[in-house]
């Protein structure tokens, strides 16, 4: 786990709002402590989602590194791509279509929600839709650049989630 700047926040750092990142230390016992077990009507939530994925991005072979390339680290350097691609593996998760949150409630902290405005992989419509209803943030932030700002641009999205920005 990274050490944070500010260990006295709270937070949670997520990709695509499919897997956790970094967590703060007590992320743990926080979820626990507003879990709720999902039920079957639940799932109806997805019904008026925009489509997840761009179009751009349909259909695409995403074993293929030249894809990868194009579509994840087409605004990084070459040398974080060469790790960035040794690091790869195939992740085929259908996470966001059937597990729902299991919260009861959010965790009272700040929320932000950061849409990456050349991301190549999901569409700006869900992006706006799920921070607005699946998190209830009004509260968008711009970044410029593709899919993987913690990887193009690591020092501008660390400023943005500290508040420096």
């Amino acid at each position: 786990m990274c050490s944070h700047p500010r260990p006295e926040l709270e937070y949670v750092i997520t990709n695509s709002g499919a897997s956790i990142i970094v967590a703060h230390p007590n992320f743990e016992s926080i979820l626990r402590s507003h879990y709720e077990p999902k039920e079957s009507h639940q799932l109806q939530q997805f019904n008026d989602e925009p489509y997840i994925f761009n179009p751009l991005s349909a259909g695409k072979n995403f074993s293929d590194e030249a894809v990868l390339i194009e579509f994840f680290y087409q605004d990084c350097q070459p040398d974080v791509i060469r790790w960035a691609l040794s690091k790869g593996r195939l992740q085929q998760s259908m996470a966001y279509i059937f597990e729902v949150n299991p919260l009861k409630e959010l965790p009272n902290v700040e929320y932000k929600y950061i849409f990456c405005t050349d991301d190549r992989i999901i569409s700006p419509a869900w992006s706006h839709y799920a921070a607005r209803k699946r998190l209830g943030v009004d509260a968008i932030v711009e970044l410029p650049g593709g899919h993987c700002p913690h990887l193009s641009r690591p020092a501008h999205l660390a400023s943005v989630l500290t508040n420096d920005i």
